[in-house]
This record gives C-alpha cells, structure tokens and sequence, in this order.
C-alpha cells in the first residue's frame, strides 16, 4: 500500500503527531507492505530539535525522540494526478490542506482520510462528505464521522512495573503549581510510582495525558469520565476507569488493584500505542 501524509508540521498537533508516528512505526516494520512519504519533515519529532523544552507539554512524550523519519516526497503534484498513491491521508486537515482540489480530481473519498483533531464540536461539512473524515472529538456521535483518538508510542511504555508509595500522581490537571517536572523521565516515575493519575476533560475530552498515565504502568483516575459521550474516547477502557473511581475518589486503593493494573498496561499495548491507532485506521 502507497501513502502520502500531508502535513506542513509547522506546530505540535497531538492527533497528527500521533498519526505520524504509528505509520512510520508501520513503515519500519512492515516496508513492503506499507510504502509511505510524507510532504514534509516533522523537525520538532526529531532529536536534532534545539528547544523541546518550550514545545506545548514540555515537548514529553510525541516530541524531540525520533532518530529517523519517512522520506520526503518530492513529486507529489504528478504522482498524485498518476493515481501512484493508494491513500492519501491529512493529519491536520484544517491546518493544512496542501493540494486538496488536486486530490479531489483524482481520488475517491474512501481514498482520501482526513483527520481534525481540534478541541472544539465544529466539522466541516464539505470535507466530512467529500472525504473520509477522522473526528477526536465527535460529541455528537455522527455516524458519518469515524471517531478517533490520540496514541502513545510504543517505547514510551514500561516494561515493568515499580513500587507504589503512593495513591495519587503528583500532577492535577489545571493546577500549574503541581507541573514540577522538566524532565520526561521524573514525569513518567511519578506516575509510576502512584496508584493513580488524575485527569479530566479540559479543552476536549481527548489528551495525551491519558495516554501518559497507562504508559507509566499506572491507572488513570478520570474523574469525569462518567459524563464522557458514548462517541467520543471509544478507545479507553471506560468500564474499568468507572470501576477504579469508586476507590480513587475518596482517596482508596481498589483492592483488585493489581489486576486491574495489568489489565491495564495490557490494554495499553494492545490498542494505544501509535502503532495500534495506524492499524485500526488503515483497516
């Protein structure tokens, strides 16, 4: 299969990032099977990136840690009216639509995979019947829209488990004086070293921190994940977030923790990874 991944990378985009990253993971894997360029390099995914530290979330977890990254695609405009690719797919559609007419006169709309990953309700009804529109935050459940979700990549997950000394992470969302930490690595052990990581909704429903937490050998507490709509965060495990805040809101260990932890972290590895989120979107 030929892929070109539009995208200007001018700025972090988590869901584009996201994206990126699971078909480049395909890409390394599976190169006969997955042929993918990109119109652009995404510098601020690469090591050589100068100023991580000043990239939106301290630049943890998408940003600053790639060594390589798909090859550029230097003849897009022929090859696209040749009909060389078998998508064509926009990470951030209404950041950047880079030659859209030119896709619209040569491929169908099940050929064409557009991706929003905004806060905010809005979708563009044009593209939402002319391509095959990817929604983060479908609040709304069109069944028209394909719902969709951020990812962590797969070397960000832990491979063992660490002592917990104690209930609850550091960090509560929306409380600036709890952000203490510049470094990926004391972030990520904080949270492993915690029962539980509180989240929540804020600008959307969807966030990496979720994605964080689980990768940490940790279980979110999502305190209002009971209000979440069915359509949005399809891919959390929702029925097992309700069940660890019965304990975690009044400050308790579940006493299956244990369980629930590995049922967790296998979860993660099965269906969040951005690996797992380019599967499930290329199927």
């Amino acid at each position: 299969m030929k892929i070109l991944f539009i995208n200007n990378f001018n700025a972090p985009d988590y869901l584009n990032d996201s994206v990126y990253h699971g078909l480049y993971c395909l890409n390394k894997k599976f190169p006969t099977e997955f042929q993918v360029t990109v119109s652009n390099r995404p510098g601020y995914m690469m090591k050589d990136y100068p100023d991580p530290e000043n990239l939106y979330g301290r630049g943890f977890s998408l940003y600053a840690f790639m060594d390589d990254h798909l090859p550029v695609e230097t003849d897009m405009i022929r090859k696209i009216q040749d009909r060389y690719y078998d998508l064509v797919i926009y990470g951030s559609i209404l950041r950047d639509s880079t030659l859209i007419e030119e896709v619209f006169r040569s491929y169908r709309k099940d050929e064409i995979l557009t991706f929003d990953g905004e806060d905010y309700h809005y979708i563009d009804e044009f593209l939402a019947y002319r391509t095959t529109y990817f929604k983060r935050e479908n609040v709304l459940g069109r069944r028209d829209i394909r719902n969709t979700n951020f990812a962590i990549p797969e070397e960000k997950v832990f491979t063992r488990k660490f002592k917990k000394d104690k209930v609850l992470g550091t960090v509560i969302p929306g409380d600036t004086s709890t952000y203490l930490f510049s470094k990926e690595h004391d972030y990520y052990m904080d949270y492993a070293t915690s029962h539980y990581g509180k989240t929540h909704k804020k600008g959307g429903w969807d966030c990496l921190r979720h994605y964080e937490i689980f990768a940490a050998y940790c279980i979110p507490y999502f305190s209002d994940i009971h209000l979440c709509p069915e359509q949005v965060l399809t891919n959390l495990p929702k029925n097992l977030l309700l069940e660890v805040n019965r304990y975690a809101v009044e400050g308790k260990v579940h006493p299956d923790y244990d369980n629930l932890l590995e049922e967790a972290h296998e979860y993660t590895l099965k269906y969040l990874t951005t690996e797992a989120l380019a599967a499930k979107i290329l199927s």
